[in-house]
């Protein structure tokens, strides 16, 4: 008996789901075209800042970074640099898109 196409997407769902599991257990997901890492160190978000035209600005003390592009909108982002190692996970990277206004795959891009 063949399976309905409901079912039949489930399956398709299922395999794309342990696809990218086995991905993010070697250090990055590719779910589609984006290859977007699972943890980042500090220096390469910077580096990725960097290329998109944003300089240091003197902060104050603490772990609070800010970064200025005039010529790009927003032009003044805060970031807190990670206190335990120079890591950040998944979900700060999330937000740092958003902060930045692009997409996963021009961040992956900017990584290289």
């Amino acid at each position: 008996m063949t399976a309905r196409p409901r079912e039949k997407r489930q399956n398709v769902t299922a395999r794309l789901r342990q696809k990218c599991l086995i991905k993010e257990q070697q250090g990055h997901v590719k779910c589609g075209m984006s290859e977007f890492p699972v943890q980042l160190r500090w220096t390469q978000l910077v580096s990725v800042l960097r290329k998109l035209g944003y300089k240091a600005v003197k902060s104050g003390r603490g772990s609070r970074r800010v970064f200025l592009n005039a010529a790009r909108s927003p032009s003044l982002i805060v970031f807190h640099e990670p206190h335990s190692g120079d890591t950040l996970h998944r979900a700060t990277l999330h937000d740092s898109l958003q902060k930045l206004g692009i997409n996963a795959d021009e961040f992956v891009r900017l990584l290289r």
